[in-house]
């Protein structure tokens, strides 16, 4: 990968981010990347030397090194611990960022927004990911949480609304897998990653809607002189009807997207299946 700098920022942060200082220490793949899409892990392999990335778009990754530093202050606990399992003869490795007796802690600096809906089911799923391997390697974990960290979090937000967090910092309790369950979905994650791997470019699986973040397009009955919908409708068909005979109601169509592949992806550009769906390259 090549880091740019288009948005002209000073040279010592941009070499910052391409002095990025993370390994995997030889391992065939990490818990994180076993979430990811396959195929989208897949492409960014086979087009690695071609994939840039604007260093102004890699900041919160930097700042986020800096909160990893920050923890090693604890004293007398496990920080950045990586560990190794083999997996359908794969060195799979996860890195922990805090071990404290038998809690597993991992800290994320997010948006208030990704965390609307509570813990996120990929954050439920490295966690589980990395007790297991925790227990391979001898680690007994009674208890894993993620620390949620908000960087656009707004004091004056929190006082205005109840469901905003009352505070920058919040906690979530992660639910604990059966550890045959874990086994059981590493084992299928691994599988699904090599077959990706193996696989020509032509013949890659594809994304799944929830893989991609999809929104569907939704179509939304609006009344004169209101800002909020009425109400939203996934058939076009149910909204004009919900409409029709009322001159103070309209539908307005709210167009769905490809999360995932229209912002966050780096195989974006070699993708078949994104072309296919409309998602623009730029």
């Amino acid at each position: 990968m090549t880091i740019t700098n288009h948005a002209g920022l000073p040279l010592p942060l941009v070499e910052a981010v391409r002095r990025d200082p993370y390994h995997s220490n030889g391992s065939d793949t990490t818990a994180t990347t076993l979430l990811k899409p396959a195929r989208a892990v897949a492409l960014e392999k086979l087009h690695k030397a071609e994939i840039t990335e604007d260093a102004a778009d890699r900041l919160w990754a930097l700042i986020g090194q800096i909160g990893h530093l920050i923890l090693e202050r604890s004293g007398g606990m496990l920080t950045e611990l990586r560990l190794f399992a083999e997996v359908r003869g794969w060195k799979v490795s996860g890195q922990m960022d805090l071990l404290s007796g038998n809690i597993l802690t991992d800290y994320k600096l997010t948006s208030v927004w990704s965390c609307k809906d509570g813990l996120k089911p990929e954050w439920e799923q490295q966690l589980n990911a990395l007790r297991l391997l925790a227990s391979m390697n001898g680690h007994k974990i009674e208890k894993a949480q993620i620390v949620a960290i908000y960087r656009d979090w707004s004091k004056l937000e929190a006082r205005r609304s109840a469901d905003y967090p009352r505070h920058q910092v919040q906690v979530f309790d992660v639910p604990l897998w059966n550890l045959l369950d874990a086994m059981k979905w590493l084992d299928e994650r691994v599988q699904v990653h090599q077959a990706a791997q193996s696989a020509l470019e032509k013949n890659l699986p594809e994304c799944t809607a929830s893989e991609r973040w999809e929104k569907p397009t939704k179509y939304a009955l609006m009344k004169t002189g209101r800002e909020r919908a009425v109400r939203l409708y996934d058939d076009r068909t149910q909204a004009v009807l919900a409409a029709e005979g009322n001159s103070a109601l309209r539908v307005e169509e709210r167009p769905g997207s490809q999360t995932r592949c229209e912002s966050y992806c780096n195989a974006r550009p070699w993708c078949s299946q994104a072309d296919a769906l409309g998602v623009p390259k730029e």
